[in-house]
């Protein structure tokens, strides 16, 4: 009977020791597989963390040009209104002098007739 008390705990442990075996796997499986999840996580985050710098970089680019081109505006904007200002002042001077130029034809006309 001893000897077939220890046969049965020999078969109980062996089958002990197969089942935490197969715990040992399906963790080391699961650890695997949550590494793998992570990685993919993290390489997922640098490749955001890359767009958005590149977008950032973008943006600055965009805006210094935006500026650029306000300015030039601007620039072009204060060059119309002095060539606004010339031609009226223009304007003004030949208005003047076809006042001057006819109001003597006029007088003349006027003094004609009499």
């Amino acid at each position: 009977m001893n000897k077939n008390l220890k046969n049965k705990i020999t078969l109980g442990l062996g089958l002990l020791t197969i089942v935490f075996l197969i715990f040992s796997i399906v963790s080391c499986q699961d650890a695997a597989n949550q590494r793998k999840l992570v990685d993919q996580e993290k390489q997922m985050r640098i490749e955001l963390e890359k767009k958005a710098s590149e977008l950032a970089r973008l943006n600055k680019d965009l805006e210094q040009k935006m500026n650029q081109l306000q300015e030039t505006l601007n620039q072009e904007i204060s060059k119309l209104k002095g060539e606004l200002e010339k031609t009226t002042g223009l304007k003004e001077k030949l208005e003047e002098s076809l006042q001057k130029t006819l109001v003597p034809q006029g007088e003349e006309l006027d003094s004609s007739p009499e």
